[in-house]
């Protein structure tokens, strides 16, 4: 079981290669080849939902266990990228697999959109 202080360490680990492949959409892998994609949706009037999902080779296993604390920074970097090219007026957090991390995603956008 990793502890919620192994998250934090994560976030200052360098961030995977990411592409957007359009103008809300940004996607990333893993070293197993996972795939993972940043879907940004505008709500209202410059209001976002950010959404984070795992694609059809995800191996949670892995993911938990055996993949570097590599997907918090991308996720971070992704996110930071959106801030300074939309300055969305909110932004709020959604994953497509209700996880632990979840919760620490939801604080990071906070601090990050301050």
């Amino acid at each position: 079981m990793q502890t919620f202080k192994s998250f934090l360490k994560e976030v200052f680990n360098r961030p995977l290669k990411w592409k957007w492949i359009s103008h809300l959409d940004a996607v990333f892998y893993d070293k197993f080849n996972n795939e993972y994609h940043m879907e940004f949706k505008e709500n209202q009037s410059n209001e976002f939902r950010v959404y984070l999902t795992f694609g059809e080779n995800d191996s949670s296993k892995n993911t938990k266990i055996n993949t570097p604390f590599t997907i918090l920074p991308t996720v971070v970097d992704i996110v930071k990228s959106f801030l300074i090219k939309n300055k969305p007026n909110t932004i709020e957090f959604s994953c497509s697999k209700a996880e632990k991390k979840d919760i620490l995603y939801k604080h990071m956008l906070k601090i990050l959109s301050k």
